[in-house]
This record gives C-alpha cells, structure tokens and sequence, in this order.
C-alpha cells in the first residue's frame, strides 16, 4: 500500500443480488439470496470465522450471515457456543435474535480455532481488551488470540487474512499481535498471511445497522493483497456502500481511539454549555447548541448536554490515548481536562437533586443503562446517580426498558426495580430522568399529575419541557436551563459580570477594532 486510499463501492443495493437492511436488523430478503450467494462465491470468499462471540463479534456474525456469508464463531465460553449453534444470539442487542433465527443453517459455533481457521478465508478477532490502571489497552487477549490462530496458519497451505478489530494502543497490531502471529505460525505476513486492523464504530443499541450501513469503513493494511481482500470482503457485506479508506496499521488504531476521544470533547463542551445556561436566565441550552451544531464546521450530533459520557468505549478510550500521549511525551492536557470535566457532572447533578429531597424519601430514577437502547451498565452515569443516592440513604425506585437485570447485580439490596415508569411515579415524590428513552419521551402530564401527592421532576434531559413546564402540580426543574433554580440571584450576578465589561477600553475603541 502507498499512502491514503479511498475507494467507493456502488451502493449494495444497486446490485439486484444484494438486499436492504430492515428496521429488524438486517433481515436477509430470501428472494436475493441466490444471486447473492452467487456472488459471493464468483470472489471466492464464502467463508469467515470470528474470534470472539460477546458484544461486537455476535453481532458481525449475525450481519454477516445476513449478507450470505458462512459464519464459524470461536468462543470458549460452553453457554455462548451452546446458544449460536442452536441459532439463538449469545447476547442481547436489537434486530439480533432475528438474524440467529432466520440464518442459523449459516451460523456454527466452536472452540477449536484450528477447525474455524482451516474452514474460513478470513478470521476477524474481537476479543476483550480490558483496561489497565495506566489508561492501556491489555493486550493479553489478543495475543493469546494471536497465538492460537498461528498454530492453526501453521496447519494450513492457503492464503488466508487475519482482522484484528478489538481496541488496542496504536503500535500493537505491526509489533506484538504479528509477532505472535509469526511466531507460532512459522509463516511471514504479508507474503503467507495477510494482516489488518479494522475498527468498529458503533452504538450498542444500533450495532447492526452500524455494521451494514456505516459512515464509512477504515482498512489498516500490512500490504496491497491484505487491503484488496477485506475492500472486497466489504464491498459485498455493506448495503450502503460506504467509503472505504485504507491506511497503514498504526493509522488505524489512531483513527479509532481518536475518533471517540474527540467526541467525549464534544460532549463535555455540550455539557459546559448547558451549566452555563443554568446560571444564564433566558437561555435554553437546546436552542444554543441546536444552533452552533448548523456550523458546517461543527455539526450537531453528540452536541446534546445532558449527563456525563459513560458506556464501555468512550472513557477508556480518552484513558488509553492520554496513556499514548504521555508515553510519546506528547501533552495530554486536554484529554485530562475532559475527563475531570466530565467527572464532576455526577457531583453537580447530585447537588442539583439534594435540595428537592425530604430526609429518607424514596428518588425515583428513569433509566439504568449508560445510554438508551442497550442493557449494558458499565460506566453508566444514570446507575452512578443511583449508587450515590442510595449510599446517602435514599431508597431507590427505578425503571429501565431493558437494564434493570444487569443493574440488580450492583444496585444494593432494597432498591425497588418498577415494570414502567408510571409505577415509578407513583411510588416516589422526586423523579430523575437520567436516560433520554423514548419511553420516558412519551410520558404525559396525566402520568404525573394523576399522583395524589406532589411530585418533582428532575429531568437531566429535557425531555418533558414542553408537557410539564406549565404544569401547576408537578415542579418541573429542567438541567441546562435556569428554569427552577433561583433566577433572581443568577440575575444579580449576570448583571454585576456585565457591568465589569464597562471598565477599560475608550468610547470609541469598536470603530477601530471588529471582534
């Protein structure tokens, strides 16, 4: 490969024998999957096999059987292979269980990487990298990983590419992953293997649909043959043919970390934003940040101030380049700067909460999960909430459409998990919103002020302005506006800032100078 390469397939579905993704997650039209499969063979590239069946790697194998491909997982996890080979997903996510069902004759399942690599074309690896306490990546899945897809290129005559897509520090994929591989393979790469790395960008909740119609798909490549054969393993698995750009390796894993690094920026300057109009009488942090995202420059998605960033990615991504940064002796200043802002989003929410709250009274909490749609809870600010309340001494009543099993696990014993949100309404006289579902979007007035007590709503989202801000029963505070809060004193205050302004300068001193 010589310097940056973008390419640009048709779009999928301009070809007949490639289908659309429906709103299920990518169900596979039966009437194109012949002409598609068709294809399929003509590149001689049939089968895959995917290292790692959790969050990321089951669902590549259900889009991928949804586009006509033989899928072989490994896992060594007994239940996760129990369940793909009897064509039920190993783990939850929307539109997933139907692509096991529909396409369970292409999906198998084993433990044995011999079997799976000797079978497959290509083998993506999607294994854990948990974090260190320095901000790392542990690489020590996937070179063990690594090890074990060598021993079985060392049993096999033909070509084949390995794809890593598991989050590593940028380095690690040209350094120690191929020489794990090389080593217990006894082969060289780019002349008997070929080697990528190959990031994800996705959302849990939308995962599938991320997959198939991505913004666009990064191909780190040790060589032209590695970059031709996953450029064309995409050109057949995308249905809305995506830019595909080919870098070098470290290219790659640079672009993943810094993608996510750069919006826990965005985000915690869409935070900064709505404290400010918290103590800004008259402006409404939606309409400020709605209007600077038209910036063609700046664009408004992640642009939304709520509660802190959270989730599996986004924390520990910012960590592990802040770690980069000052392993290369690079400023990480402002990597640091994010994640202390971000952090003390919780301690201003909670200060925000106390006031409104009688000694011992139960809060009640909308939403569990780090971010709607999903039941995962790790670093989930709406779950931090709850934690901290309940360690304080107040009981807590919550709800979440889909994280309250997982959420029981560490919630303390006590708390109350409600099957909806009007039974916890019902059940508390201060509710926090701490999740912007749409299940909590379509809550109405009646649901609050059917309540026989008073009740206050905190709403980290400002979900319910329009229905509750007038609401004479319900005591509606609304985060990133001053709606709520003692406006008189923040208008003192704004006055006395403003009048600072005066001192300085000459009368004249705007004629001269333009800001």
């Amino acid at each position: 490969m010589s310097g940056f390469c973008c390419s640009r397939y048709p779009t999928c579905s301009s070809a007949e024998a490639l289908t659309s993704c429906t709103q299920s997650g990518g169900r596979w039209n039966a009437d194109n999957s012949q002409a598609a499969q068709a294809q399929l063979e003509e590149m001689n590239l049939t089968t895959i096999s995917i290292a790692g069946l959790g969050k990321l790697g089951a669902c590549m194998a259900g889009a991928a059987a949804s586009r006509g491909f033989r899928v072989i997982g490994i896992d060594l996890s007994p239940a996760v292979l129990e369940c793909a080979n009897a064509g039920v997903a190993p783990v939850t996510e929307p539109g997933l269980s139907d692509l096991y069902r529909l396409h369970a004759d292409q999906i198998s399942a084993t433990a044995d990487y011999e079997s799976a690599v000797r079978q497959s074309d290509i083998t993506f690896v999607y294994v854990n990298t948990p974090s260190l306490p320095s901000g790392a990546f542990s690489s020590r899945n996937v070179i063990a990983a690594a090890k074990s897809i060598g021993r079985a290129l060392a049993q096999k005559d033909d070509y084949h590419l390995v794809v890593l897509v598991s989050t590593v520090i940028p380095g690690t994929t040209q350094t120690i992953f191929k020489d794990a591989l090389e080593r217990s393979s006894g082969k060289q790469c780019s002349r008997d293997f070929g080697l990528c790395f190959n990031p994800e960008f996705i959302a849990l909740g939308t995962t599938i649909h991320n997959m198939l119609s991505p913004d666009f798909v990064v191909l780190g490549e040790s060589d032209e043959r590695a970059g031709d054969l996953l450029d064309e393993f995409y050109g057949a698995f995308c249905l809305n043919g995506p830019p595909i750009v080919r870098v070098s390796l470290a290219e790659a894993e640079l672009v993943k970390v810094g993608i996510n690094s750069y919006l826990t920026l965005k985000i915690s300057f869409a935070n900064l934003i709505a404290e400010m109009c918290e103590a800004i009488p008259g402006a409404r942090t939606d309409r400020v940040t709605r209007t600077i995202g038209l910036d063609s420059r700046i664009g408004g998605k992640f642009l939304t101030g709520g509660l802190p960033y959270g989730g599996p990615c986004f924390p520990r991504d910012n960590g592990a380049l802040a770690f980069l940064a000052r392993s290369l002796d690079v400023d990480d200043a402002i990597l640091n700067a994010t994640d202390d802002f971000n952090r003390q989003i919780i301690d201003r929410t909670l200060a925000r909460i106390r006031p409104l709250l009688a000694p011992g009274s139960a809060v009640g909490i909308l939403g569990l999960a780090y971010k709607p749609g999903t039941d995962v809870i790790t670093e989930s600010p709406a779950l931090d909430l709850a934690m901290a309340l309940s360690r304080e001494g107040y009981p807590i009543v919550a709800h979440d459409p889909l994280a309250m099993k997982n959420a029981a696990r560490v919630l303390p014993q006590g708390t109350v998990f409600a099957l909806s949100p009007r039974a916890v309404i019902e059940k508390t006289d201060v509710v926090v919103i701490a999740n912007p579902c749409d299940e909590f979007r379509s809550l109405v007035r009646e649901d609050f002020e059917d309540k026989t007590s008073p009740v206050t709503v905190l709403d980290c989202w400002r979900l319910l302005e329009q229905e509750l801000a007038d609401s004479e029963q319900v005591r509606y505070i609304a985060l990133g506006t001053a709606d709520g809060f003692d406006v008189q004193s923040m208008a003192r205050k704004l006055t006395s800032i403003a009048n600072e302004t005066l001192q300085g300068g000459t009368t004249d001193a705007h004629l001269d100078r333009v800001a």
